[in-house]
């Protein structure tokens, strides 16, 4: 299924075989993956500066012997860091864990607030950052870096968020952009 329209509002179910998926730049709404042992693929736009041009995907599987990926159109690069971002995180910028925007801001470099414990997100080129919030997973794909970034979700950024929270990203690979959700 390709709904490549940039800024679309989308709403795709797909069953259980081996499904595509690719969405445009600045679109947001929802992606639903059926229970399935084959490959399911997604390609996302960017989402650039905005906080609401998110892709809320579900189904996606995640393992040792997954071979499900989502692909960053935006950034073709290979990927780099999977850091995760805790409310420490959130926290030593002076943010406030119930929102998401905060989190976001955490995960893609924010400084550290004076008198605030904690640590800053870092990280290069083509890095993911991703956290739990109210009970989903969210990913981060940054071009610059959250380094370079420096909390302010620039033009080019990828922000998908995966339903549940059972994902981990300890031996995910990213090579030319795609990730591989490898638990």
């Amino acid at each position: 299924i390709s709904a490549t329209a940039v800024g679309a509002s989308i709403s795709i179910s797909v069953g259980t075989g081996s499904n595509s998926v690719a969405v445009g730049d600045n679109s947001h709404g929802t992606i639903s993956f059926g229970t399935h042992t084959g490959t399911d693929a997604v390609t996302v736009g960017v989402s650039g500066t905005s906080l609401t041009a998110i892709e809320k995907i579900s189904g996606l599987n995640i393992s040792l012997t997954s071979t499900d990926t989502i692909t960053f159109s935006g950034d073709l690069n290979n990927l780099t860091g999977f850091t995760e971002v805790t409310a420490s995180n959130v926290s030593a910028i002076n943010g406030d864990s119930t929102k998401l925007s905060d989190w976001i801001a955490a995960a893609d470099g924010a400084h550290v607030v004076a008198g605030h414990a904690g640590t800053a997100v870092t990280g290069g080129a083509h890095s993911i950052t991703w956290f739990t919030f109210q009970n989903n997973t969210y990913i981060l794909e940054s071009v610059a870096g959250a380094t370079a970034d420096a909390g302010t979700m620039v033009a080019g950024n990828t922000l998908v968020e995966l339903v549940g929270q059972g994902y981990s990203f300890a031996n995910a690979t990213g090579p030319s952009g795609v990730l591989h959700l490898l638990g």
